[in-house]
């Protein structure tokens, strides 16, 4: 910290350690005061205003922003934007985070965040940053002896996640992408129960839910000559076999 300027930190209590907060992801510093942090429940983000224009390209406005860093990812972005990411055209202040870190409220002067912002003074703005992360099957009903897909998006990157269907733990855990974004395949048997299994998907404080049913007399999944597909740009994670667990 060689600024010679008002910075934020931030004290991990567990570990008894402190960082700065208000500085850009490759090391380079803030080259003006930054103040008023807001910090998500998890600890995980921080939101600050600043005047600085060295945290993150493309910001030239001249004017205070509001930028969020990621404690767990070590990135900082600047989310005083306009919903295409157009940066705000005058002074934004008094940012304050969501409880999970994912929407951000905060008071601006600029004009072009909206339309239709043509009041000449301050407003409030509302920013959900990211969406919640979400899991779903590719199909939602399948006869004993289909095989189904879950994806899973919009997850912590480069973390795991653990597995429960129908409240039974599903040993081991997924690896959940770069991107986000995991997926992994259920397998049943003819044997397998009919019924509707839940899958639950818990990453850090991230959980999301999904499900299928099996019935008899429901059309076979995959059907024939359909394969099995992976998203583009996601891994093929985890296989899964059903016979074992206890359907609702």
């Amino acid at each position: 910290d060689s600024n010679s300027y008002q910075d934020i930190f931030a004290y991990t209590v567990s570990g008894s350690s402190t960082s700065l907060v208000s500085v850009a992801s490759d090391g380079t510093v803030a080259n003006r005061s930054s103040k008023l942090p807001s910090i998500s429940d998890n600890g995980r983000y921080v939101s600050f205003e600043t005047v600085a224009d060295t945290l993150t390209s493309g910001d030239g406005n001249g004017f205070s922003d509001i930028y969020v860093k990621d404690l767990v990812l070590n990135t900082v972005s600047i989310e005083s934007v306009k919903s295409n990411g157009v940066i705000g055209n005058f002074a934004s202040e008094g940012a304050v985070l969501s409880s999970d870190g994912r929407m951000l409220v905060f008071a601006s002067e600029s004009n072009n965040l909206v339309l239709g912002d043509a009041n000449g003074v301050q407003d409030i703005f509302f920013r959900k940053r990211f969406n919640p992360p979400s899991a779903s099957f590719d199909f939602p009903l399948g006869s004993p002896g289909s095989q189904f897909i879950l994806t899973g998006i919009d997850f912590l990157p480069n973390s795991t996640a653990m597995l429960t269907i129908n409240n039974q733990p599903i040993g081991g855990t997924i690896n959940i992408g770069n991107d986000g974004a995991f997926t992994a395949k259920f397998h049943s048997n003819t044997e397998t129960d009919e019924g509707t299994y839940v899958v639950v998907v818990t990453s850090g404080d991230d959980t999301a839910v999904a499900g299928f049913t099996i019935a008899n007399g429901a059309p076979a999944r995959p059907p024939s000559g359909f394969g099995f597909a992976v998203p583009d740009g996601i891994a093929y994670q985890n296989m899964i076999y059903l016979p074992l667990i206890l359907k609702n």
